[in-house]
């Protein structure tokens, strides 16, 4: 229901886009982003980790940015082409490396799909090309992401690449992302929790048999985001969008998290029932707000310093 509904709602966004797009460019307006993609060129990103790590969360969240910015983007998703091609569920020894066959048919569907992106990337809007595109898959060996450089480079038109890479080691973080995205998605359905979760345990260490992190002497313009924005490592990274992208990625939240809301409280305009301008708070008023201080402070201590 989850997924339905997300592209349901990225299904009408990209409408909306596109008419409201075509709009300003009939009227000679074009988005600053939407220039600068002109001028330095097309962008491919490439997301690179285990399983869940964030990388399908990141890329939709930049991806439906973009869209709202009135730019061409599209996410090219390769577990979406093994679901089509080969099943929905697949026992986690398809995916051992030991498993020729298997690794074969998962290396040229991703292929397959890193092709369309590059497609997409080559058209122009008007033939359904793009100007982002995000190829999501683990892309976790350093021959995966030496192939995507040279089939970039192939196309022989003016891509750029950008590599992100999503690393945790907090396993508290970890397994909330498993429960709450992965297990009970469609892969999973009518299996029960137990026993999706240990395959899916089992499918991520298959996959940190052969997972190479990313290093500078690969080559490659990379962001790699560890812990969930704990640390940030980035290389080669330049450009006005590339340099947008870290900065949205650094303030990324993978998790989910409460928002709260409150009214200020008393004002010497609401004393006086006044409606409108700025004043400050009546003695009522200062007492909610310390008590509103007191109340998250409780709940959420501040962090002590390194």
């Amino acid at each position: 229901a989850g997924e339905a509904a997300y592209a349901s709602a990225a299904s009408f966004l990209a409408l909306k886009t596109e008419r409201l797009l075509a709009r300003s460019e009939s009227a000679g307006e074009v988005s600053q982003l939407h220039s600068v993609l002109r001028r330095e060129g097309k962008l491919l990103v490439v997301l690179v980790g285990l399983p869940a790590r964030g990388k399908s969360y990141i890329a939709r969240s930049l991806e439906r940015h973009f869209r709202w910015e009135g730019v061409a983007t599209s996410t090219f998703n390769a577990g979406d082409y093994r679901r089509r091609e080969v099943g929905v569920y697949l026992p986690e020894a398809f995916y051992d490396p030991g498993n020729k066959e298997a690794q074969e048919t998962l290396e040229r569907l991703a292929r397959q799909c890193l092709q369309d992106a590059v497609t997409a990337l080559q058209a122009k809007r008007e033939e359904g090309g793009v100007d982002i595109a995000f190829f999501d898959a683990t892309n976790s060996t350093k021959e995966r992401r030496k192939y995507i450089a040279e089939a970039v480079a192939a196309a022989n038109c003016n891509i750029n690449l950008l590599f992100i890479e999503s690393v945790c080691n907090d396993d508290i973080v970890i397994q909330e992302n498993i429960a709450t995205s992965k297990i009970v998605n469609t892969e999973y359905r009518g299996l029960d929790r137990a026993r999706a979760l240990s395959d899916f345990e089992k499918r991520v260490d298959n996959y940190k048999q052969k997972y190479t992190s990313m290093t500078p002497e690969e080559g490659h313009a990379f962001i790699k985001n560890i812990d969930v924005g704990k640390q940030l490592h980035t290389y080669m990274v330049g450009g006005f969008v590339a340099s947008r992208i870290m900065k949205m990625v650094a303030n990324m939240h993978i998790m989910p998290r409460r928002i709260w809301l409150s009214r200020h409280g008393q004002s010497e305009y609401n004393v006086q029932g006044r409606i409108g301008g700025n004043s400050g708070l009546s003695a009522l008023g200062q007492i909610y707000a310390n008590h509103l201080t007191e109340f998250f402070r409780e709940r959420y201590p501040p962090q002590a310093e390194a």
